[in-house]
């Protein structure tokens, strides 16, 4: 065997070893639905006679006239985010299964565990408890005010999602109908600034497609477009019609991950997880 063929059949070995390898991340794990159970039966109320035309149709449309009136959900599923860069390749996708717990509106802790081959190799955490954002990934911790703001605009993309009847009784939440399939919420927040929400609504079936708002980035603290797109759309618990796949980008990117929605529990007991740090 001369040199050449021992060079074709180690890069061979190379290929396959690394197309096995990028296999495994696409490998979709297995999902344990968390603990937490509904606490008695979910109270519930009644749609505000006085909301936006266009809202009015869409909450009806997705959700009928009588709405949870819940403080705290648990939500999961699987999803995929973008774990690094492979150079020639370009971006390496992981999968990963995740769980939302939710103070809709106030606070949030999402939970995610990548794996390989269905193994978790890496659990991250972030979240915005009391007005403070963090992020933990292995080594990677992030806490500053600039992420602070960051949280909330994911707080307020997860309410939207999975809780938006929440919003409509929130008196800090001002309500205007932007052209035919456009709804905007502007709320006030921890910086004092107003800050807005575009829905925008399929004007046919009212199904959520998109949410457009702006989020500051941890480091620099610049504020820039941001968007969470909603697609799938499904009946979960009680008929209710949710987008059961989200993806978020910035406005000069790509998506870099994907989240679709297993389950939801409304009414959980989330105390131990919300209660403020010493």
């Amino acid at each position: 065997m001369n040199i050449v063929e021992i060079i074709l059949i180690a890069l061979v070995l190379i290929v396959v070893l690394l197309m096995v390898g990028l296999a495994g991340f696409r490998y979709r794990p297995k999902i344990k639905p968390p603990s937490r159970q509904s606490i008695g039966e979910v109270p519930t109320i009644i749609t505000p006679a006085d909301l936006p035309p266009l809202l009015q149709r869409s909450v009806e449309a997705n959700f009928g006239s009588r709405l949870p009136a819940s403080s705290s959900l648990v939500a999961w599923g699987r999803g995929r985010v973008v774990a690094g860069k492979i150079p020639i390749l370009g971006r390496l996708w992981t999968s990963l299964v995740w769980t939302l717990n939710l103070s809709p509106g106030q606070s949030f802790i999402l939970d995610t565990r990548l794996s390989w081959f269905g193994r978790i190799f890496a659990v991250g955490t972030e979240e915005l408890r009391h007005g403070h954002g963090k992020f933990d990934l292995g080594e990677r911790v992030i806490e500053n005010a600039n992420l602070d703001l960051s949280e909330t605009t994911l707080l307020w993309i997860y309410t939207t999602w999975l809780s938006p009847f929440s919003m409509l009784v929130d008196p800090h939440i001002s309500w205007q109908v932007e052209g035919e399939s456009t709804i905007r919420a502007s709320l006030p927040f921890a910086d004092g600034a107003e800050h807005s929400f575009d829905l925008v609504v399929d004007p046919q079936n009212f199904r959520f497609e998109r949410l457009d708002t702006t989020r500051v980035t941890s480091k620099e603290g610049n504020s820039l477009p941001f968007h969470a797109v909603f697609s799938q759309h499904r009946s979960f618990d009680n008929d209710f019609i949710f987008p059961a796949h989200l993806y978020f980008h910035w406005d000069t990117e790509d998506a870099y991950m994907h989240l679709d929605l297993s389950g939801i529990r409304y009414n959980v007991d989330l105390s131990d997880l919300m209660r403020a740090e010493s």
